[in-house]
C-alpha cells in the first residue's frame, strides 16, 4: 500500500508542473489583444523533445489543442482550456494533499504494528522464560 501511494503521489508531482505550465501558457495566450481577420504570424520556439527546439510561426487563434492522455488530443476554446487545467490543477493538488495525508496514516499504522509485534514477541520471550524457570531448567 504504501508503494502504491508514494508512485501516485510520485506521479502527481511530475504531471503537476506540466499542467501548471500548459496553464501558463494558455493564460499568455488568451492575454494576448486578438485582431479579427488578422495576417499576422507569431514567430516562437517550440520544444520538440529534451534538447531538440524549432522555430515555429502560427497564425493567431482563440483555439488551443490540449493532450488529454492515451494519445488523445481535443481543440478547445482558450476559456474553456483555462477553465478545464484550472479545474485539474485544483483537483491534483487535493488528491496530492490527499495523498500525502494517506501516507502519514499509514507511517503512523506501520510504526503503532512494528511496536505492538515487538511487544508480543517481548511478552512471548518472558513467558517461555518462566516456563523455563517453573521447570528447572
Amino acid at each position: 500500500m504504501q508503494s502504491s501511494l508514494t508512485a501516485q503521489r510520485s506521479s502527481l508531482k511530475t504531471k503537476l508542473p506540466d499542467i501548471v505550465s500548459a496553464l501558463e501558457v494558455v493564460k499568455h495566450l488568451a492575454s494576448r489583444p486578438r485582431r479579427e481577420n488578422a495576417k499576422i504570424q507569431r514567430l516562437s520556439s517550440a520544444r520538440l523533445a529534451e534538447n531538440i527546439w524549432s522555430k515555429a510561426s502560427a497564425a493567431p487563434s482563440d483555439k488551443v489543442c490540449l493532450w488529454l492522455g492515451a494519445n488523445c488530443m481535443l481543440e478547445y476554446q482558450l476559456e474553456e482550456a483555462i477553465e478545464l487545467l484550472q479545474t485539474n490543477e485544483s483537483n491534483a493538488r487535493t488528491t496530492l494533499k490527499s495523498l500525502e495525508e494517506d501516507m502519514a496514516f499509514l507511517r503512523d499504522q506501520i510504526t503503532t504494528t512494528e511496536v505492538n509485534i515487538a511487544r508480543t514477541h517481548n511478552y512471548g520471550v518472558k513467558l517461555r522464560q518462566a516456563t523455563k524457570a517453573l521447570a528447572g531448567w
